[in-house]
């Protein structure tokens, strides 16, 4: 069986007993693996750079050079059965399990992840049963605890591709605090479920939950985005999370201008934080969308848009900084001829201002002869008149029928 190239999730069929080597091998769009209870053998290099997140149970590794998980930096929501054999350098590269030590280290942590910990366990392990939700499961004290990743259930379960709302509910409400809590990578759950691309009722509950419980509570909105960024997130789930900051917490702050100078000099693959063209183009298009927002005309937000799709030619740091100039550039050109075009129309809807009040009056004095003008009609002067902040009166011609007529 050849796996297709754009693989982006994957369930084991229960039927699977082992993984050929190189299965998954270079499947860089790859997010989300469930692996089958019947499992038995993963082979060598299997996920090598791919990205994972994996129910691993009884699983057989035992070769010391093999790397089934190989590469596969962005790995993170894992845990391995105390009983397998796992060969030292199966997580050779895996750079965010790097936080846990070394590969020994690594290993030690993700076979004893649930020591004691029966709610997390159960959660990991939840999309192989969607069973009912009994409430008592959850008076357990080990609720308040964190794993060996520093992760609470809460957390679990929005990295988990088996979301239930009531489950959320029955978390906040034991465990409020799950939600400020951060992991061995100072990630807090709503980060998780915005990355799973879990449904928008689960992501309102949380944030309404944030709202409510933790009013005060900073998100680390710039590190949360860039995160998201390192780890080639698409497009929509970073938008997402910065809808999120724009809507519901407006008043902290996020800097876009550091995400794109990250994105800019990050431009070494091998490096441990890089970014890829298109976490460039994203970070880039979040600036001129809120500038955007500010230009009331699509055509022309349209072409501002356009501007991005411009290639990065060469990708290097150089390259990467002459096409943000180059957006940067063609963004205030068409700014430019817009705020111009505005004082054009302002001017315009002055003179149709004028001639409509000119017409309002034409039956009363065809020309001025005078510089000063006498209002002797009382019914013209009470239409004209207006009050300003205090008690003094402002009469302004023919104002009031002005307005009369384009309200109607």
């Amino acid at each position: 069986m050849v796996v297709p190239q754009d693989v982006v999730r994957v369930r084991v069929h229960p039927s699977v007993t082992v993984i050929p080597e190189k299965s998954f091998f270079k499947r860089n769009q790859l997010r989300e693996v469930e692996l089958c209870d019947g499992l038995l053998e993963i082979g060598n290099s299997a996920f090598d750079m791919s990205w994972g997140g994996s129910s691993l149970k009884r699983i057989d590794i035992t070769e010391d050079d093999n790397e089934a998980f190989s590469s596969c930096t962005m790995l993170r929501n894992l845990a391995l059965p105390s009983h397998c054999e796992i060969g030292v350098h199966a997580f050779k590269d895996c750079l965010d399990l790097k936080q846990l030590g070394t590969e020994r280290n690594i290993i030690s942590a993700l076979k004893h992840r649930f020591d004691n910990l029966p709610i997390h366990k159960m959660l990991y392990y939840q999309s192989y049963s969607q069973g009912r939700i009994i409430r008592s499961q959850f008076d357990d004290p080990s609720i308040k605890q964190q794993d060996t990743l520093g992760m609470t259930p809460l957390h679990i379960l929005a990295c988990s591709t088996f979301q239930n709302i009531e489950l959320y509910k029955v978390l906040i409400e034991k465990h409020p605090e799950s939600l400020i809590t951060e992991d061995k990578w100072g990630a807090v759950p709503l980060l998780y479920a915005v990355w799973s691309n879990t449904n928008s009722e689960i992501v309102q509950l949380l944030v309404q939950s944030y709202k409510s419980i933790f009013p005060n509570y900073e998100f680390n909105w710039t590190t949360m985005m860039e995160t998201l960024g390192i780890f080639s997130a698409t497009g929509e789930e970073i938008k997402r999370l910065h809808n999120i900051q724009r809507a519901s917490f407006s008043n902290q702050y996020i800097d876009l201008d550091t995400l794109v100078e990250n994105a800019i000099t990050r431009s070494n693959p091998d490096h441990s934080n890089y970014m890829t063209l298109r976490s460039l183009a994203v970070f880039t298009t979040r600036i001129i969308s809120t500038r955007a927002l500010a230009i009331r005309h699509r055509p022309i937000r349209l072409q501002i848009m356009e501007s991005i799709r411009t290639k990065v030619t060469p990708d290097t740091i150089q390259g990467r900084r002459d096409y943000v100039n180059n957006v940067y550039k063609k963004l205030e050109i068409i700014e430019d001829k817009y705020n111009k075009m505005m004082e054009a129309l302002t001017m315009f809807e002055l003179l149709l201002w004028k001639n409509k009040m000119d017409d309002c009056c034409g039956h009363q004095r065809k020309t001025r002869q005078t510089k000063k003008m006498r209002m002797d009609d009382t019914t013209m002067r009470k239409q004209c008149r207006i009050k300003c902040g205090a008690e003094t009166n402002i009469v302004i011609e023919h104002v009031l029928p002005y307005l009369e007529y384009f309200s109607t």
